[in-house]
């Protein structure tokens, strides 16, 4: 019989005890990488997924790659005006937090929709409400008749040490509808015209009006009107293999400018489009979730450089664990697109495994964004110890 993935969700969360039970006779995984750790990983999830078919637990490895199989651990609950948060894994590395629940109306039907907008306050070990400076979410899969959300949420660590939790307060939640994006190509830009937003059911006087377009010093900057309270347009720079441009964006008096990095007058004409695409929010439920998560450490493989540059950007940092490979470097113009890029890794055999781009994430300062952390998922697991140097955008970073 065929199986839908939220259905192993859903039998997860209401097993999670008799998990939990197995994990405890599990010993505490080290900080330093042995192999053991993920001996002991590929057991503990093993043991997790043993009730699942072979189907589901692919289904699983679609969002819940190893090691985060093994970290099904985490069972805490809150529920207010109706809506249910629940903690399933938790872990970070030495950069960030990745924590796995769900979203789920216990009344009616009010989250079946693009995204939800969350407001969100955390705390973590060695530091205040707040002082956490980036958090992104996904939205995996949404679950018709659980009336539920999967989600992963990644937090910055860059200002945390000695981590060890977090403690979660979540105020707000807004189901956010999309429209279909539309394209202008860059030559042919309706500069001084209204354009609604287009689709049936769309709030009225949801659109935008560009009122200037501008190229100077490798930049394009656009002035538009703003968006009527509950929406928003989304504004994308895309080349002809609709790979996006740097954007920063600011609103004031009225207008909101939107910037796009490393541009030239020649690729204007070589079919630069700007993609615009209107969000709007249903409906707005407040309320207080309190949740507490604890994490699990994965082990990695951290090496430190100066003088190297990477997309033309100074390189800092290169880090690997078992499913994922990081690199920070100093922001210049344009390095967004090292986002992008597929990185791969040598191992010291002479094989060569793919990371597919996962997630950025920008440092600020008192100064200003100064660093882009770049993150990759592995098409298979790898022992960090067996890579030798790792190839991205045309650069070799020797690791040895």
């Amino acid at each position: 019989m065929e199986h839908n993935f939220m259905d192993g969700v859903w039998e997860r969360v209401r097993g999670l005890e008799q998990a939990q039970a197995l994990l405890a006779a599990e010993p505490a995984r080290p900080r330093r990488y042995a192999r053991r750790t993920m001996l002991v990983a590929a057991a503990a999830a093993a043991l997790l997924l043993a009730a699942f078919t072979p189907s589901l637990i692919a289904r699983y490895q679609e969002w819940l790659r190893m090691p985060q199989s093994a970290y099904l651990d985490q069972d805490e609950t809150a529920v207010d005006r109706g809506i249910e948060i629940r903690t399933l894994a938790g872990f970070n590395d030495a950069a960030t937090v990745e924590l796995l629940f769900t979203l789920r109306d216990v009344e009616a039907d009010r989250l079946g929709c693009d995204w939800i907008d969350m407001e969100l306050e955390w705390e973590g070990s060695g530091s205040g409400w707040g002082s956490f400076r980036k958090y992104g979410m996904r939205f995996l899969k949404y679950d018709e008749t659980e009336r539920s959300w999967l989600l992963s949420a990644e937090f910055d660590l860059s200002e945390t040490a000695g981590f060890e939790g977090l403690s979660l307060h979540f105020t707000k939640i807004e189901p956010v509808f999309q429209t279909e994006p539309v394209e202008y190509p860059l030559e042919g830009l309706p500069v001084g015209e209204w354009i609604a937003a287009p689709g049936e059911g769309v709030p009225a006087g949801l659109g935008v009006t560009i009122y200037s377009s501008e190229l100077a010093d490798g930049r394009l900057k656009l002035t538009a009107s703003m968006p009527p309270e509950g929406g928003s347009v989304d504004f994308r720079l895309v080349n002809r293999d609709g790979l996006p441009f740097t954007m920063s964006k600011w609103e004031a008096d009225g207008v909101q400018t939107v910037e796009f990095a490393g541009v030239t007058a020649e690729e204007i004409g070589s079919g630069l489009a700007l993609r615009l695409q209107c969000s709007y929010v249903s409906e707005t439920i407040a309320g207080d979730w309190r949740i507490p998560v604890r994490t699990q450490p994965v082990a990695e493989r951290i090496a430190r450089f100066e003088g190297q540059t990477v997309g033309g950007a100074p390189l800092k940092e290169a880090a690997l664990s078992e499913t994922m490979a990081r690199i920070t470097v100093e922001q210049k113009g344009g390095i967004d697109r090292l986002g992008q890029e597929k990185l791969r890794l040598h191992l010291k055999n002479g094989a060569v495994c793919i990371a597919e781009p996962y997630s950025s994430i920008e440092h600020e300062t008192d100064g200003g964004w100064d660093e882009m952390l770049f993150k990759w998922i592995l098409t298979e697991p790898v022992d960090p110890e067996t890579v030798g140097s790792i190839e991205i955008a045309g650069t070799t970073i020797r690791l040895e």
